[in-house]
């Protein structure tokens, strides 16, 4: 329905642009212009209304992802999974303030949308950047536990990289599933026998990925595209940003 009726909008428009150029007949009264003006107003309303309407679909059928962010985070692996997120046609909110400074590990300072007692889940995923200070916070966080519980009941994704994996530890989530880590991670990872420890830079079980850090962010990244979108969207992705997948 939209698409018809935006081209007849577009002929309409075409037509009067013409008609300002001098292509049409202009032995038109008076009141015949005023006719045509109004119809093309009328015809311009009828756009922006279809444009809008096409624009709310768009956002209504697009993947919601939450990135959290907290102090000491490492940026390459927040902004990576956002930029490629929204690349894949996922609507990242990034990120979700843990604490009230938003400095990243490597000191640049990053903007949260939100904060974490505001955000609303489930969502389509869940994304925790590594990052020792960043992990840290997260781990102590009741509010991350919450989200990251109620989004295992929901059976949800949730995607960890680097030192992340040990907030989702911390938070007694994911329990039993195959994961990786920030190799120095491994030890915390592997006590209690709670996780069975894989090497690969991304490893997937389930509604769970996890991965091993900056390095393998944009392997990370473009996975979760993959899970989200299918693996068509992610290697359309991977192409435009010279990358394989």
């Amino acid at each position: 329905m939209i698409t018809s009726e935006m081209n007849v909008i577009r002929k309409c428009l075409r037509d009067d642009e013409m008609s300002q150029q001098g292509y049409v007949d202009k032995r038109c009264s008076s009141c015949y212009a005023g006719a045509r003006r109004k119809q093309l107003f009328e015809f311009k309303v009828l756009y922006l209304k279809c444009f809008f309407r096409k624009m709310s679909q768009c956002a209504a059928n697009a993947k919601r992802a939450l990135v959290f962010l907290a102090p000491g985070a490492e940026e390459m692996e927040f902004v990576v999974a956002a930029d490629v997120l929204r690349r894949g046609g996922t609507l990242p909110l990034p990120a979700c303030r843990i604490r009230r400074s938003s400095s990243a590990a490597g000191g640049v300072n990053i903007q949260p949308d939100i904060s974490v007692s505001d955000a609303k889940g489930p969502y389509d995923v869940l994304v925790l950047p590594g990052g020792l200070g960043g992990s840290k916070a997260m781990a102590e966080s009741k509010a991350v536990g919450e989200l990251l519980k109620q989004q295992e009941k929901a059976g949800k994704m949730i995607a960890a990289i680097c030192a992340a994996p040990t907030a989702l530890k911390a938070h007694g989530v994911a329990l039993g599933k195959n994961v990786t880590s920030y190799p120095a991670m491994k030890p915390q990872m592997e006590e209690g026998g709670n996780y069975s420890y894989k090497e690969d830079n991304v490893v997937v079980d389930g509604n769970v990925i996890t991965s091993r850090g900056p390095g393998t962010a944009f392997d990370f990244a473009l996975t979760i595209v993959d899970k989200l979108a299918g693996k068509e969207k992610a290697s359309e992705v991977a192409k435009a940003m010279l990358l394989s997948y």
